[in-house]
């Protein structure tokens, strides 16, 4: 297979900097327009409170899901204490991703009385579904979930995995116009390219992009990435394509959008989920 030379432009809801720099090169050389990374979401970490402070003390194992929650999580080494200063029994940290484990390692958690590093496991595939098989293989007394503000409907989780919120992701009209602009302006015409100066002027230099430089691709990583997706291409349709391709990293999303009625690729593949995605639609 081949990189796609398909006319039209391609948007991530991800940081560029998720993105290893051989995919970036080969995404810019696939898009008309300079891709555009634009993550749909503010991450705001917030206090667990007393009773989900306790719930993490107590838990003998942590499961992290997302990479801001685990950042939060090794960034309060209080939370690995019983209360009175002194270390809790180490709990068994589950993590979505090898990526996520290295972090783990490399922040040397350390809990227990001994100083004993925790144990870092990754599911056999990197969403819900399969941290429910690891957790079903394991015995625990009590897990934690360490979770944002949003759940992804029908968890695949157990229900005796209790959720403490540590983070909250944000998401209001200001949002929106920034993510609207941002995008606008990264697909309208660029005057030093010959291609497109050639078709403007004073009169015209307003007018929407080339059908070839709107988005045609969109790689969405999430439900509600994809719920405020939407909503940002019927405020500036002009930018998209009447079709566009969607690309997901695993089932929740792609259960989204095929509950709106579109239709979605997903990797295929059970670790190293992004990188796989960002393939699919590179060689699409």
């Amino acid at each position: 297979m081949h990189d796609s030379s398909a006319s039209g432009s391609i948007l991530l809801t991800i940081e560029q900097r998720r993105v290893d720099r051989e995919q970036q090169r080969r995404l810019a050389t696939a898009s008309t327009a300079a891709p555009v990374y634009c993550p749909l979401k503010e991450l705001r970490a917030v206090d667990p409170g007393d009773a989900g402070l306790r719930a993490i003390r107590d838990a003998d194992v942590i499961v992290i899901t997302s990479g801001f929650a685990l950042n939060i999580y090794l960034t309060h080494p209080e939370w690995r204490e019983d209360g009175t200063g002194q270390d809790a029994p180490s709990p068994t940290l589950i993590v979505l991703s090898e990526r996520m484990a290295a972090t783990a390692k490399a922040a040397g958690t350390v809990t227990g009385t001994a100083g004993t590093k925790a144990a870092i496991l990754t599911p056999p595939e990197e969403n819900q579904r399969g941290v429910a098989a690891l957790l079903k293989r394991m015995r625990y007394r009590h897990a934690v979930h360490l979770c944002g503000s949003l759940s992804v409907a029908h968890s695949a989780l157990p229900d005796d995995v209790e959720r403490v919120r540590i983070y909250e992701n944000h998401w209001d009209a200001e949002c929106a116009s920034r993510a609207c602009e941002a995008i606008d302006a990264a697909i309208a015409p660029d005057p030093n390219r010959t291609e497109d100066a050639a078709g403007l002027n004073d009169e015209n230099a307003q007018q929407p992009p080339a059908a070839n430089r709107r988005i045609n691709r969109i790689l969405v990583t999430s439900p509600s990435a994809y719920r405020r997706l939407r909503s940002i291409m019927q405020r500036i349709p002009q930018c998209f394509a009447a079709d566009p391709a969607y690309y997901t990293l695993g089932p929740s999303t792609t259960a989204a959008i095929e509950a709106d009625g579109g239709s979605a690729v997903s990797p295929g593949s059970k670790d190293n989920v992004l990188q796989a995605a960002i393939e699919r639609l590179l060689v699409d």
